[in-house]
């Protein structure tokens, strides 16, 4: 029979036991009962999606994000196809993704880094041209001027740089400009709050792009 292995909910005490198909040697966690997993095949990692069942999804990918967001995962297949696959194993949407020069050579972790969160995924393509997908596969180019700094929305904001003044700021999904692109640095938010510099300060910012300096927190 196939091995097992055991997870322990840390927050009920449950133990579950989930069968493991002999040949895939890693597996990066299981999101809606949906995992990533590896199969080595020198000199190569080729990566599979499988249920807790074991049940294959979808296999032949190259390359991909490590676990599934906001139901989808990114894949390169080893056809040349590329793009979002669903909790069904189905390529949704289709479209290229530019790799980092430094994320490429010998390694066992997947690199795509383009994910869904809040329904929408924002991508580099092959081009270097940045694109917003919603979950439907309707897509949008990312204004000339504009560059995303995080790779996601949270709290329907993300970090942008404005390639014109090299300042920060802050787009939602219509990109609409919500917080100016005045800092000289942003990271995106967690929770209610996100990181900038300004005036050569340290500050946390909130939605309302209100700017709380370091030294004013006791």
């Amino acid at each position: 029979s196939s091995p097992k292995k055991r997870i322990l909910n840390v927050l009920t005490g449950t133990i579950t036991d989930y069968p493991l198909i002999n040949k895939y040697k890693m597996e990066f966690g299981f999101k809606n009962n949906l995992a990533l997993v590896a199969e080595y095949e020198k000199p190569k990692f080729v990566y599979s999606i499988v249920d807790r069942k074991g049940n294959v999804l979808l296999t032949d990918i190259k390359e991909a994000y490590s676990r599934y967001s906001n139901g989808m995962i990114a894949v390169v297949l080893t056809d040349g196809k590329s793009g979002f696959v669903n909790e069904k194993g189905e390529l949704v949407i289709e479209t290229s993704f530019y790799i980092e020069p430094d994320d490429i050579g010998p390694r066992a972790y997947p690199i795509i880094r383009y994910f869904f969160k809040e329904d929408y995924a924002l991508v580099k393509n092959a081009e270097q041209k940045w694109i917003q997908f919603d979950k439907k596969g309707n897509m949008k180019n990312l204004p000339d001027n504009i560059v995303p700094v995080g790779y996601c929305y949270n709290n329907g904001l993300v970090a942008v740089m404005d390639i014109q003044t090299k300042k920060y700021g802050y787009m939602n999904p219509q990109f609409k400009i919500k917080i100016p692109c005045k800092f000289d640095s942003a990271e995106n938010f967690i929770g209610k709050y996100a990181m900038v510099e300004f005036e050569n300060k340290d500050a946390v910012i909130d939605k309302r792009g209100n700017i709380y300096f370091c030294e004013d927190f006791q």
